[in-house]
């Protein structure tokens, strides 16, 4: 097929898949509004004058329509695909071809606690029009898939599938029961008010008064880091704590093999790549309690849940590891099976393609 996929083509999640298409036959177009990486220069079109953080202004917008009408005109793909549906989307429902299905990253379909009124309503009148245009929808977890349907989207168009994880980069190994040494704890979320940053920090600052030996690294950048430190310092628990700053694709695997526990406190989330990098790598999640943790893990088996917010809850999950890392080895162990059959990338981009070859070729024959 040919398809013009528009999309960041900055995200690392965004390149693989559309390099991964391509491998498998199919002839890509990538257009963005965000920078071009080196690694789908290739396959990578702008759709604005000037490449950046994406649409930041409804004249980049408008840039970004006139040009994907222009693609579709020059190119006649076979399929439009669009990733995150209230910017690309949009546009690809703007740009005249058809059929069109769209990938909902999550924070797009559902409602962000943190959005303000305005807002939550120009997002809303922005989904409502992709999705009137839109001929099917990729779904990374459940949760999503049922939101849709409220919003009105037919349940038969929908194909619920996680992009997974690549097996060959993210390779597990064993847990360590290793009692003698502090229990270390690892995150990579952006630190910004949507991940609950905090809720964290103060669950190290509880821990490090209760006398739990515990080393953690908080990975990622963002507005709320200086806050974050803060809670920390004046918590005296800033020694145990190292700040590495955004992690380049390729150490993110090394980066969480340190660990013995993965700590996710985001307040919503569609599918986690990076709780699925930690599940592949061998690290025992503890969570927020969410529908798109609850879709992947057993709770006291796979992962423990905590209620959103909630530190002390969190501290407890911790110390309670810390005194029985055997939890940690048997929790890992027991999620192995979950990584292969419903993680495994390579598998589950192939189940993506195949439905996309399908609702083509079913658009074909109708128009006959």
């Amino acid at each position: 097929m040919r398809i013009l996929f528009l999309g960041p083509a900055s995200s690392w999640h965004v390149t693989r898949w559309a390099r991964r298409l391509g491998d498998l036959g199919h002839e890509v177009t990538l257009a963005s509004m965000h920078a071009i990486s080196e690694e789908v220069r290739d396959l990578g079109v702008p759709l604005a004058a000037s490449l950046g953080q994406g649409a930041t202004s409804p004249v980049t917008l408008l840039s970004a329509v006139r040009r994907a009408r222009a693609l579709v005109a020059q190119r006649r793909p076979d399929l439009v695909l669009a990733y995150y549906m209230s910017s690309y989307g949009l546009v690809a429902a703007l740009s005249g071809g058809r059929p069109f299905v769209g990938a909902a990253a999550g924070g797009d379909v559902l409602v962000d606690p943190f959005d303000g009124p305005l807002r939550r309503a120009v997002n809303r009148g922005v989904l409502a029009l992709a999705l009137a245009r839109c001929d099917g929808m990729l779904c990374w977890a459940p949760h999503v898939a049922s939101r849709l349907v409220e919003l009105g989207f037919s349940e038969e168009r929908i194909l619920v599938q996680p992009r997974g994880v690549d097996l060959e980069r993210f390779r597990w190994r064993a847990p360590e029961d290793a009692p003698q040494r502090p229990l270390r704890i690892f995150s990579i979320r952006l630190f910004k008010p949507l991940y609950r940053l905090e809720t964290l920090a103060e669950a190290l600052v509880e821990l490090r008064r209760r006398g739990v030996p515990f080393e953690a690294r908080l990975a990622g950048w963002g507005p709320e880091r200086e806050r974050i430190e803060r809670i920390l310092v004046e918590g005296g628990a800033a020694d145990a704590v190292e700040f590495p700053g955004k992690v380049p694709p390729d150490d993110v695997p090394r980066a969480m093999a340190w660990a013995d526990v993965y700590v996710s406190t985001s307040s919503t989330d569609g599918a986690s790549a990076a709780l699925f990098e930690a599940l592949a790598v061998g690290l025992f999640p503890v969570v927020s309690d969410i529908p798109a943790n609850r879709a992947f893990l057993e709770p006291g088996r796979t992962g423990l849940f905590f209620p959103v917010g909630d530190a002390a809850a969190l501290a407890g999950a911790l110390a309670g590891l810390a005194a029985d890392r055997r939890r940690i080895v048997d929790g890992v162990h027991a999620a192995r099976g979950l990584v292969r059959e419903r993680l495994d990338f390579e598998a589950n981009i192939r189940r993506i393609a195949e439905w996309l070859e399908q609702l083509v070729a079913g658009r074909q024959r109708g128009s006959q």
